[in-house]
This record gives structure tokens, C-alpha cells and sequence, in this order.
């Protein structure tokens, strides 16, 4: 009798087990976790394929502020991958969101550094100039009075110093 209570807890066990990784494999935060674990750890493959199932999930179900998160996570993967053009378009495509949904200044502002390090390290110099301009420039008075305004503009302005130095 104590075997076969102790043989149904086992199967209990395995379905339940199954059933988390059948939940973790096609759910937003199990996928985000999967594909931060595995950019940590350098699996950029595994890193990217699980990212963008997350995408595809917070695309139909989330929230900007999710989609903004996974473009940025996106974004640094293909970096990381060597895949430039389509790291640029994650980050392009991640401020562009944040703009048209009206997501918080700091986000917005956090938007803006990330392709601000991406142009950086590929001493992209126009782009990097561009992207100081544009946040320098803005209009938008909720991103001029927020707390990380003027060190962003710091950070970009030594970037932008420091890779750009005896270029145009």
C-alpha cells in the first residue's frame, strides 16, 4: 500500500514537473527568463530563439512597456551574435514604441542610451552624435525635468568623446 501512495505521488510529481516546463516554455516571463539565463550564459542561440517567442507572446498579450523590454533584451543578443542590422532595428524599433505609447521618461531616456552603447561599440559616430542630438533637443518637458535626463546626456556626451575622438 505505502508503494502505491508513494508511486502516485512520483507520477504527480512528473506531471506537475511537466506541466511547469510546458508553462515556463510558452509564457512571457518563463520565456524572458529562459532567454536572459541563457545570454548570461552565452547560449546567444538559445538566448535569441526564446526572445523572440516572448516577443511574439507580449506582442498579442502584454503590454508595451513588456514589448519595449524584450526589444531591448533583443536588441543586445543579435549584438552579441554579430547580427548588427537587425540590433539596430530592435533598438530603433524599442524607442520608437516607447515614444508612440507614452511609456515613462525614464524609459524613453533608458531607450535612447542602450543605442547609444550599441553605436558606441560599433563606432557608429553619426548615429551616436544623432542620438545625443535628438535627446538634447527634446521638447518633451516630462524627458528634460526627469531624474536621468542630464546623466544620460553626460554618459552619451563621453561616449561620444571617448569612440568618436578624431572623426567626423
Amino acid at each position: 500500500m505505502a508503494l502505491l501512495k508513494m508511486l502516485q505521488l512520483v507520477v504527480l510529481c512528473a506531471i506537475f514537473s511537466a506541466g511547469c516546463a510546458y508553462f515556463a516554455e510558452r509564457s512571457f516571463t518563463g520565456l524572458m527568463t529562459k532567454g536572459q539565463n541563457a545570454y548570461t550564459g552565452r547560449d546567444y542561440t538559445a538566448a535569441e530563439d526564446a526572445l523572440r517567442k516572448a516577443l511574439q507572446l507580449a506582442e498579442k498579450e502584454w503590454s508595451a512597456d513588456q514589448v519595449v523590454e524584450v526589444l531591448g533584451d533583443l536588441g543586445r543578443t543579435y549584438d552579441e551574435e554579430g547580427k548588427l542590422e537587425q540590433a539596430e532595428s530592435a533598438f530603433k524599433r524599442r524607442i520608437a514604441m516607447a515614444d508612440s505609447e507614452h511609456l515613462g521618461a525614464e524609459t524613453r531616456i533608458e531607450t535612447r542610451l542602450a543605442i547609444a552603447i550599441f553605436y558606441s561599440k560599433h563606432k557608429s559616430c553619426d548615429e551616436l552624435k544623432s542620438t545625443l542630438d535628438s535627446l538634447n533637443n527634446s521638447s518633451d518637458p516630462e524627458i528634460r525635468s526627469s531624474k536621468g535626463y542630464q546623466e544620460t546626456i553626460g554618459l552619451i556626451t563621453d561616449l561620444s568623446t571617448l569612440c568618436c575622438s578624431g572623426r567626423n
